[in-house]
């Protein structure tokens, strides 16, 4: 799955942790336990198998995919309320960590041009040829070849409703971003 959809759903994951902190009394959020945030770091890290192991294509190439996604993570973190922004930073790079530990030195190889050694092997089973869903143009292999039957349509289908329901989830507690004004704020006003 591309980098940015990795991001959105760690962020998703982040927001529906984040709903765990709000102070009951005074409607503002309290810092992050270390065992909350362990437990949203290993649902954003697993998050990652889900959405490998659907079939998808890459919309967008490598590069500013990568750009993107860091740009969309600096902002989302950026934009929280200054006692999530921590929870969100490691959700976020958990959700990322999979694709930096397996793909990250041939990503520097091929894309950076340096020097260094490349492992055949993946860690994570969902980079593996038999738990990926990773889909790419040509090929004879039906199973792997965007390009057969209806693999770009599926592709293009598991992203929309990935992006959807992460976004419904980041919209659904929107009170985590510094920028959203509390209704209780305007009651008191």
């Amino acid at each position: 799955m591309i980098v940015v959809l990795h991001v959105l759903v760690g962020a998703a994951v982040a927001h529906v942790a984040s709903t765990r902190l709000r102070d009951q009394a005074n409607y503002e959020f309290r810092r992050p336990r270390l065992g909350l945030v362990a437990v949203a770091c290993l649902a954003g890290l697993l998050s990652h198998g889900v959405l490998d192991g659907l079939k998808h294509g890459y919309p967008i190439s490598a590069v500013p995919d990568i750009v993107i996604g860091a740009g969309l993570a600096a902002a989302l973190c950026l934009a929280m309320r200054r006692p999530l922004r921590l929870l969100f930073a490691a959700v976020i790079a958990a959700a990322l960590l999979p694709d930096v530990i397996d793909h990250g030195t041939a990503m520097l190889r091929w894309k950076a041009g340096w020097d260094v050694s490349v492992s055949r092997s993946h860690i994570f089973p969902w980079h593996w040829p038999e738990g990926s869903g990773s889909l790419h143009p040509g090929g004879n292999d039906p199973a792997r070849s965007l390009d057969f039957g209806r693999n770009r349509e599926v592709s293009i289908a598991n992203q929309l409703i990935v992006f959807f329901m992460a976004t419904g989830c980041v919209v659904t507690t929107a009170r985590a971003f510094r920028f959203v004004r509390d209704p209780t704020d305007a009651r008191a006003a």
